[in-house]
């Protein structure tokens, strides 16, 4: 922070629920307890896809593959994207960890991950020399200042009036993002329509037209044990 200064009218705040939880961003004064409660009543999933390419497909014609490892989580989904309908000789494959997995391979290095994953690979295709990739990428999502996780999940504590109190602007303040979508969190979208409809909303306030933010409810209770 070089201590810059911006005022407005009206601010929306499009944080990450993980941002907001892991206290990345500091607010002066402090959210209402009925803000923050929204806040963590929401938990943040991690969803990791690693993608690798080679000069030659050698894997399965499906979209789809299964890995069953004696240890949990490691490396169970595959996806072929040199395949119709996707990227045909693109030569590019991919396998899909989640949750606590995906925060362990992030905690390791690019080349301690190819090689867990390629040592899975080989051992899918025992009857075929599999050669090292020719390029190697995944995320590190949950380990990202700017996004602390995927995208946000509901816990089962989780009751729909806590969505509406994180939606809920706290004076000129407003949030916004997938995690407030009612239909469509988790996904590209939902923050997407959330921030028109914010906007809409906004606009129409300074315009003197309809403005009608959603008030919080207050009172409401949650057993996730949660910190704030």
């Amino acid at each position: 922070m070089d201590g810059t200064k911006l005022t407005a009218q009206y601010a929306i705040c499009t944080f990450s629920l993980g941002v907001l939880q892991n206290d990345d961003v500091w607010f002066d004064p402090p959210l209402p307890a009925w803000k923050a409660e929204a806040i963590y009543s929401m938990t943040m999933g991690t969803y990791t896809k690693i993608f690798l390419q080679f000069h030659q497909k050698f894997w399965f014609d499906t979209q789809f593959a299964l890995y069953a490892d004696s240890e949990r989580g490691r490396y169970p989904v595959w996806q072929g994207l040199d395949i119709d309908g996707f990227l045909p000789g693109s030569g590019v494959v991919f396998a899909t960890v989640t949750g606590d997995y995906s925060k362990r391979i992030e905690a390791m290095t690019d080349a301690q991950v190819q090689s867990e994953v390629m040592e899975v690979l080989r051992a899918m295709f025992p009857n075929v020399t599999v050669p090292e990739p020719t390029a190697f990428l995944f995320p590190r999502w949950f380990s990202d200042p700017l996004y602390r996780g995927s995208f946000s999940t509901w816990p089962a504590s989780f009751v729909p009036q806590h969505r509406i109190n994180l939606r809920a602007p706290i004076g000129r303040l407003w949030f916004s993002g997938e995690a407030m979508s009612e239909k469509y969190f988790g996904y590209l979208h939902g923050a997407y329509f959330e921030g028109e409809a914010t906007g809409k909303q906004i606009v129409g306030c300074i315009k003197g037209q309809q403005c009608n933010p959603q008030p919080p409810i207050l009172g409401i209770q949650n057993t996730y044990p949660y910190g704030v």
